[in-house]
């Protein structure tokens, strides 16, 4: 008979094995069973069947699957050990030696003790909360081991802001951060420091005590899981990455200025360019960079100063900002992917899985992936500073900037910012030692068994040290900029610059002469930290970004609820969902924070596209199948479950029961998909038995956007199933995805081929049958997300549904069944779900952060808390169930969705009605004839105004200049004599801007009520002129003499009509404007041939070859006589032939600018619109004009046939 030694704690044991067909699992309970009668105290244990072990070769210590038979592994007098690391052994070099079992809380409380050995100083009570709220984070996840009473207690003292005392310095970042994490433990046992608001630094045990909290007892495994993790690493690493996010999107917004202060050009930033190279952080920072010194939007008087200057290019720290920026907002977004990954990861040793019953030693406490990602993001935060320097460098240069030296006045007797720039310098080459990577660096410790380290501590902390550096830097750099404005004044840059501008003038003075300059730069490195300069630019720009803020998260001083899933659960094992809640008052700090951001709210579209929150579309709404289980008598059924993972299933015997849809109890509804699956996990929807297709259909009410749809199965996973979807209510369907575990069989399809116009790709990843029981299928709408955007009409198609449809099409048996006899008589032929989950969101458009519930919504017995709705409650001045429209008042520019990728909000822009119309409506040729600026025409303009702009008052009423243009009474009705006043349309006309009346002939008189002199007898047709060698009588027509008259119109007030006339001879100068004598106003930009989508949006009415042949001032416009050569397109209502034509550059008319420049003699290809009103061939500033060449002629023609497919 086959013998085995068997090793168990401090016992040998020799267990014979009739049957070596038993699994290693029964050798271990036979082992136990025979180690508890040797012991008068049962050896410390309850039973031999709940207790948990692992069973490993004393020579090599291989582990043994406790599910592998005993013939298949071991031979004969085999010695083999049972033990728990971390429970019944010591730790790391002690990994060996058994500890007995009366000794393992001493054990747990030891390590503890011996394990806070950490120095320096402590970190702030803000880093040891994120660190604590990392802690819990990690043992929530249930593969820690720690009882619910352990976590508890942990979470009380986090709500109470007990915060343990933790140096700094102690950890090598493997086998996790053990010395930190080790203080923080002690003080939560009551030993060592403590912190609170409410007791400041003391005694642990008396913090605990004056918040009414017990210290922690540390139950077996307890002390490890406690301290083995990464987390503070990840603390700090998280604020690193949160801090390094802020202040690279604010060095865009300082280096902006600085190139307006030293002249630079903002041709470097244009999009083709980026295109050609298109790193994603490239493309943002052009694009930011565009934003803020837009001259369109936002003219700058400093750009236009130097408009003509003979520069070329600027140097690389200005024109190459894109490139450099670009990568370390790029690297910034790789590292925080890292961070996000490691926050929410387990990272203890060794792992506890309850469901299997297993303990499994491991390495994920290994601190190397955010020590390498931190020493990256050292490195790459790092050169923004170096940059920055540079910058300021050019600002104190003279011969640089043009710029008084070192920016001040009276140099010599002011130093001016000579010391400051000193400060950057050695800042920087700080900074280069301190990015020198902490990880390429191991020391083995533990007796060698910690054999290779991270060193992610110090990777984080340099981290910080480097990120605080760039900050000061940038502060250096902005009171530089904002100090070589003061010497470009009066002239005025862009507008979200001017707001910078006025930000940092808030709290630092103009630099007169010397003075203590370390005051100002604290002061500017503060608006920094704060993201106030982010704040007050993004008020005007075009984009925002997201902000990363799981580090603020945690130092909101909230509070923390765990809600626990399996009641049932083994003890040491917590599956949990983590609730942060900011709560204002728990804290002195949080007050604070609270006072200052103020009593508003910012709403999360201000300024930049939103979305609602994503949830379940299912939950709360209706989900019908064809079938359900015991509908119409109580109906049996089997199933199958296993418990291993991973590998071939180890299967149990076959569990039976019944169905009745009329019992609650044994009732399988189609309801129970959509329930929570936190609240009830154990519920799903059954099928009727013998069924061999299902059809599972989800109605909405409206139209959402699916992003995910993840199926839980009771029943093996279908062997084929589609995913189909409709957009029209059910009308017409499209497939989405085809699950097959043989595609070509099921469907006649390739394994990942695309299925004709729809795109959809079969795939066998989710169609095994094993395992038997919750296996999942999940269908992802976008991937990667990131590469589209999701508020495009390309994406709105891919996401869009008004219905869902699952169709289950072949069943398929658990393996199972195969290993037993009987089972081919079992009731299994069905189909079983547990979760029917459709993650989506309300379609908004990128224009709303809130929904209400949608017309036709009908909702179902459930409740649930967190309903999807389908109303938006739209922002960005739009309307619509979807935000899909522009609000009434809104449509002096298209509408448009936001943009999902650099977060443009895209608003609507208010119509100009000047408060006398409630509504507008967009004109596409008003908007074309503007040059695409504004094409709002109200609608039923009020208060007796008129006009596309309700500008105008209407005939029969003028403006009284003494009320504004937008009160309603500013338009006031013509007080003219009805005889003596010409009339139009039954109504009398008068000065629209003065109320002065037209009179008719001889008629005089403000208000054309009485004859001029020398005409009398006032009538329909006016009055007549005196047969008198002098004057007449007005109303009688007798003559009569000088002194007569004089004195008659002086009392009459005749004599003041003159003053009439010089008014309106003012008026004609004014209308006699010539743009040519008006030049210095100019604002000329030069329009690019851009990207063929680009040109062809322009929708140009008119494409020709000219040869300019004159140009004509007209005085109140300009003509261009040009020749045509050749008429690449022309709209077709146009009749445009070879020839002399006239252009009529709209700028000159309008702005009084003599550009797009048309030279007479010189040949040019010239696209632009007609005016729809005159007919007349407009030039403008969007239009294109470029010298004539051959291959140009040829590139406009490929890009007219090819991608404008105007032929």
């Amino acid at each position: 008979m086959p013998r085995f030694t068997v090793h168990i704690r401090d016992e040998w044991l020799t267990v014979p094995c009739r049957d070596t067909s038993n699994t290693i699992r029964f050798l271990g309970h036979e082992a136990l069973k025979r180690y508890m009668k040797n012991k008068p105290d049962n050896g410390g244990l309850t039973s031999v069947k709940d207790r948990r072990f692992v069973v490993r070769r004393c020579q090599g210590l291989g582990l043994l699957d406790a599910d592998d038979t005993i013939e298949d592994v071991l031979e004969d007098n085999d010695f083999v050990e049972l033990v728990v690391y971390g429970i019944t052994t010591g730790f790391g070099k002690f990994a060996r030696t058994v500890i007995p079992v009366s000794k393992l809380k001493e054990l747990q409380e030891n390590l503890v003790r011996s394990h806070s050995a950490g120095v320096g100083n402590p970190l702030s009570p803000e880093r040891t909360r994120m660190l604590l709220a990392l802690r819990i984070n990690v043992l929530a996840k249930g593969h820690s081991g720690v009882s619910l009473e352990t976590l508890h207690a942990m979470i009380q003292a986090f709500n109470a802001s007990c915060l343990s005392f933790v140096p700094e310095k102690g950890t090598v970042g493997a086998s996790g951060d053990l010395a930190p994490l080790s203080h923080l433990a002690l003080g939560l046992m009551g030993e060592g420091r403590m912190w609170s608001p409410k007791s400041g630094w003391a005694d642990a045990k008396y913090v605990l005590e004056a918040h009414g909290l017990k210290p922690i007892s540390l139950k077996p495994k307890e002390g490890l899981a406690l301290i083995n993790g990464t987390q503070m690493i990840t603390s700090l690493g998280a604020e690193a990455v949160e801090r390094a996010q802020a202040i690279a999107q604010q060095a865009d917004i300082i280096a902006a200025l600085t190139l307006e202060v030293l002249k630079g050009t903002t041709k470097a930033f244009d999009s083709d360019i980026h295109m050609l190279r298109p790193h994603p952080g490239q493309i943002e920072v052009a694009q930011r960079f565009r934003s803020l010194l837009d001259s369109d939007h936002h003219p700058s008087q400093i750009a236009e100063s130097h408009r003509f200057c003979d520069r070329v290019q600027d140097a690389y720290t200005m024109r190459c900002c894109p490139q450099v920026h670009g990568v370390v907002n790029d690297t910034i977004n790789f590292v925080q992917n890292i961070i996000n990954t490691e926050i929410n990861s387990a990272t203890d040793n060794p792992m506890v899985f309850a469901e299997r019953g297993e303990t499994i030693s491991g390495g994920n406490f290994h601190g190397e992936y955010p020590a390498k990602a931190l020493d990256f993001l050292t490195i790459a935060v790092h050169e923004l500073a170096s940059i920055s320097e540079r910058r300021i460098e050019r600002l104190c240069n003279p011969s640089l900037s043009e710029l008084p030296a070192f920016l001040v006045n009276d140099g010599g007797l002011n130093s001016g910012f000579m010391i400051a720039h000193c400060t950057a310098a050695a800042l920087v080459s700080e900074n280069k030692v301190l990015c020198h990577p902490s990880s390429v660096d191991s020391l083995s410790t533990s007796a060698a068994t910690e054999d290779h380290v991270s060193m992610g501590g110090w990777a984080a902390r340099k981290a910080l040290r480097v990120v605080e550096h760039v900050e000061q830097v940038l502060a250096i750099e902005l009171l530089a900029a904002c100090q070589g404005i003061e010497f470009l004044r009066p002239l005025r840059t862009t507008t979200p610059l001017e707001k910078v501008y006025e930000l940092v003038r808030s709290v630092v003075k103009p630099w007169i002469k010397d003075r203590f300059m370390s005051p100002d730069i604290e002061a500017v490195h503060r608006l920094l930290l704060d993201q106030k300069a982010s704040a007050k630019s993004s008020q005007h720009k075009h984009y925002s970004s997201p902000q990363f803020s799981t580090f603020k998260w945690f130092m909101a001083f909230g509070a923390i609820f765990i809600i626990k899933k399996h009641n049932n659960s083994f003890r040491m094992s917590l599956w949990t969902l983590l609730v942060i809640i900011p709560v204002c008052a728990s804290s002195p700090l949080s007050a604070e924070t609270s006072k200052a951001k103020g009593p508003a709210v910012e709403s999360r579209c201000s300024g930049r596209a939103c979305n609602p929150r994503m949830g379940n579309l299912a939950q709360g709404r209706v989900l019908s199948t064809q079938s359900v289980c015991g509908s119409n008598s109580s109906e049996p059924y089997c199933f199958y479950k296993q418990a291993a993972a991973n590998r071939e299933p180890s299967c149990v015997p076959a569990k039976c029961s019944k169905c009745n849809s009329a019992v609650p109890s044994q009732a399988h509804p189609p309801s129970a998909m959509i329930d929570s699956s936190f609240r009830y996990p154990d519920t799903w929807w059954q099928s009727a038995e013998g069924v061999q297709e299902e059809t599972l259909q989800l109605d909405l009410e409206t139209q959402f956007l699916l992003t995910h749809l993840i199926l839980v199965f009771r029943s093996p996973r279908p062997a084929a199933m589609v995913l189909e979807r409709s957009q029209d209510r059910g009308r017409t369907w499209r497939a989405l995805r085809y699950f097959a575990r043989d595609c070509e069989g099921a469907f006649g399809l390739a394994e990942g081929s695309q299925v004709g116009e729809s795109g959809a790709t079969c795939t066998s990843k989710y169609s095994g049958a094993f395992p038997c029981t919750r296996g999942e299928v999940i269908y992802r709408a976008l991937s990667p997300w990131h590469s589209v955007d999701p508020y495009g009409a390309a994406a709105q198609d891919q996401l869009m549904i008004t219905n869902l449809r699952v169709r289950l099409l072949q069943r398929q048996s658990c393996p199972c069944q195969a290993k037993h006899t009987d089972a081919a008589v079992l009731p299994t032929d069905h189909y079983a779900i547990y979760d029917f989950i459709v993650k989506g969101s309300c379609l908004c458009n990128g224009h709303a952060d809130h929904c209400l519930p949608a017309r036709g919504y009908k909702p179902s017995q459930q409740k649930p808390n967190n309903m999807v709705h389908g109303k938006c409650v739209c922002r960005h001045n739009t309307a619509g169930d979807h935000c899909e429209r522009c609000a009434p008042l809104y449509n002096d520019q298209p509408w448009q969705a936001a943009n999902g990728i650099i977060g443009t909000p895209h608003e609507c822009q208010k119509c100009k009605c000047n408060g006398h119309a409630q509504s507008c409506h967009f004109s596409r040729g008003l908007w074309l004839a503007s040059g695409r600026r504004s094409g709002g025409v109200c609608d039923d303009c009020r208060d007796n105004t008129e006009g596309w702009h309700c500008q105008n008052c209407k005939k029969g009423f003028f403006r009284d200049p003494s009320r504004p243009k937008t009160a309603p009474d500013s338009c006031k009705p013509c007080s003219c004599h009805p005889v003596g006043s010409l009339l139009s349309g039954g109504s009398t006309l008068c000065n629209p801007s003065s109320g002065e009346c037209t009179c008719k002939p001889g008629v005089g008189g403000p208000r054309c009520d009485s004859c001029m002199l020398g005409y009398w007898g006032l009538h329909e047709y006016g009055c007549r002129p005196c047969d008198c060698t002098g004057d007449c009588d007005p109303y009688t027509g007798d003559c009569i003499s000088g002194s007569d008259v004089e004195v008659f119109y002086t009392a009459t007030g005749h004599m003041g009509h003159s003053s009439n006339n010089s008014e309106m001879a003012l008026f004609r100068v004014e209308e006699l404007f010539s743009a040519l004598h008006h030049s210095e106003k100019c604002e000329c930009v030069e329009v690019t041939l851009a990207s063929p989508k680009l040109f062809c949006a322009a929708e140009y009415d008119y494409v020709l070859v000219v040869r300019v042949m004159s140009a004509h001032d007209r005085g109140s416009h300009a003509e261009v006589e040009v020749k045509v050569k050749k008429v690449l397109r022309q709209n077709p209502r146009m009749k445009i032939q070879r020839g002399s034509v006239s252009l009529y550059p709209e700028s000159w008319t309008i702005q009084g600018c003599t550009c797009p420049i048309l030279n007479p003699g010189s040949e040019y290809v010239v696209a632009g619109h007609e005016d729809w009103k005159t007919g007349r061939l407009m030039v403008n500033t969007k239009s294109l004009v470029k010298p004539w060449k051959p291959n140009l002629g040829r590139k406009i023609l490929h890009i007219l046939r090819k991608d404008c497919s105007y032929w």
